[in-house]
């Protein structure tokens, strides 16, 4: 009698410890900032704190209580039989928008670890930990995106200042052909025709390459987009074939953000080009534009804007796989063919978008097609001060027919260390009547202009030279207060080049590889304005 008195205390006692112990766990596990759950032999959830009853609920839809069968995509039995390799295993959920964790399971059974307290009489099973790292995945797949971006950055701006002289020699010698010989004939003018477009083909692959290596746009200005929009849309229609639809929708409005019109229009048309690609058997290309808010972002790592303009590129289309998704903005990858796609495109877009503070999405349904979503900030101005970028371009790109001799004898000098290029410009000058003075690089520039036989009224320098390059022959004419105008020349202008020649007052630029069109229009300019 006494011994089952006794026998019933300690039990008693026991089940208080227990009990009291459970509590004290599930108190300890609910601070802890993962998901922390135990489960029995049978898999059934007998003890969770919050976020763990959360991350299961998503991952497998078991609530307290119920045996956990799946972890995502992967079975609870496969997933037990990994754990023995050890370490934390990745699993994905299954809803939209799709996010990553991570899970590691210890056993308590075993003499090494035995379950340090009985949950609900159940002397076995396990412990779970998940954590969610879909955040933490996006950020490090965004900082690995930015270092391949600025390796291939690094790579272009080395080769472009020596490739965009080489091209500026052959167009503007293939333009002052043009402009100067009357009697080639039509078939070589079309040959002419040919080394011109195909060197201007060339120029715009360097540019795709210098688009990753800058990170800022170094031409902003505020610029309608509806003619923009409007005018690369019927340019597009023209390459597509006749089972592809091409459907423009807008609201009405100018569309004003900040930024430069090439870049945002070279953006544009790889998204039309991959949508094309994407719809061999024909379908529907749809063109949207609209306004929305800051909330309707679907990121959050950019600039606060109250204001945003969207425009979403849709096919009807193959779709993409769903594994390839988190790596189309990746530099050289490409779910084109071989031999189809170089794998720049999409990363040239993402840059350009990250350029002008905004962001770009995709979304895409295997077999239904894909939406690309580019979000560019609104600025607030008048839209008789923003710039129709279309008619700009094109005035540029356009291969003079003939000469056209604008010059009245005003001297020039040509500063520029390739000698071909200096060559070209100095003979294309002096077709269009005006005299001009060489020299190699700024030294010699400064000693051409301290004599009395070098009275010139504007100088062309290129921005890169030996021995003193441009921004340092800019500095030294100010210093000296040579009235003559300024015109800097460069393949190249980053970010840090273009802030100190505003600091010197100086905003008359020409990207190289050098056209005859450009070059006239900037030294036109520069001699009919009040400004240095």
């Amino acid at each position: 009698m006494h011994s089952t008195i006794e026998m019933a205390f300690y039990k008693s006692m026991m089940e208080k410890r227990v009990q009291q112990q459970t509590r004290r766990l599930q108190r300890t596990i609910s601070t802890f900032p993962e998901g922390v759950a135990l489960l029995d032999a049978d898999n059934r959830i007998v003890m969770a704190n919050p976020k763990a009853q959360a991350y299961l609920l998503m991952l497998s839809g078991a609530a307290m209580g119920d045996p956990v069968e799946r972890l995502g995509e992967l079975s609870i039995a496969a997933f037990v039989e990994a754990r023995d390799t050890g370490g934390w295993q990745d699993i994905l959920s299954l809803d939209s928008p799709q996010r990553t964790f991570e899970a590691i399971a210890t056993s308590l059974n075993t003499e090494l670890d035995p379950l340090p307290v009985a949950v609900d009489e159940a002397p076995s099973g396990w412990m779970l930990v998940i954590r969610d790292v879909t955040a933490e995945r996006q950020s490090a797949e965004r900082i690995r995106l930015h270092e391949r971006l600025a390796a291939v950055g690094q790579l272009a701006a080395g080769i472009a200042h020596d490739f965009n002289n080489i091209m500026s020699s052959i167009i503007v010698f293939t333009d002052l052909l043009y402009m100067t010989e009357s009697n080639i004939s039509q078939k070589s003018r079309a040959h002419l025709d040919t080394v011109a477009r195909q060197a201007r083909h060339a120029s715009d692959l360097v540019k795709q390459l210098l688009g990753f290596s800058r990170a800022s746009i170094t031409e902003a200005q505020i610029i309608k987009l509806t003619p923009l929009l409007k005018e690369q849309v019927r340019m597009f229609e023209r390459l597509l074939p006749e089972h592809i639809q091409l459907k423009l929708v807008y609201q009405e409005g100018d569309y004003l953000v900040n930024g430069d019109p090439s870049q945002l229009l070279q953006a544009l048309m790889n998204l039309y080009l991959n949508a094309r690609d994407a719809m061999p058997d024909g379908g529907e290309l749809s063109i949207e534009m609209t306004n929305c808010a800051e909330a309707d972002l679907p990121q959050k790592d950019h600039k606060q804007h109250q204001q945003w303009t969207v425009i979403r590129v849709s096919d009807t289309g193959t779709g993409i796989q769903p594994d390839a998704l988190s790596h189309l903005f990746e530099p050289f990858f490409t779910t084109k063919a071989s031999g189809k796609g170089a794998g720049l495109g999409l990363t040239q877009v993402y840059n350009i978008v990250r350029q002008h503070e905004g962001c770009v999405s995709a979304e895409s349904s295997v077999g239904k097609g894909t939406t690309f979503s580019i979000f560019l900030p609104v600025v607030n101005s008048t839209p008789d001060s923003a710039l129709d970028p279309v008619a700009a371009q094109e005035e540029c790109a356009e291969i003079p027919a003939s000469l056209r001799a604008p010059g009245n004898f005003q001297s020039i000098l040509v500063v520029e260390d390739n000698a071909i290029v200096r060559q070209a410009a100095s003979d294309l000058l002096e077709a269009l009547n005006y005299r001009v003075v060489a020299a190699s690089n700024g030294r010699e520039a400064l000693a051409l202009l301290e004599s009395s036989a070098a009275d010139v009224d504007l100088i062309l320098s290129d921005l890169v030279m030996p021995e003193m390059g441009g921004i340092e022959l800019c500095t030294e004419l100010r210093k000296r207060s040579v009235s003559a105008k300024i015109i800097v020349m460069s393949g190249y202008f980053s970010e840090r080049d273009s802030l100190r020649l505003k600091s010197l007052a100086i905003t008359n630029y020409i990207h190289k590889p050098l056209t005859a069109n450009c070059l006239l229009k900037a030294i036109e300019t520069a001699l009919s304005s009040h400004d240095a």
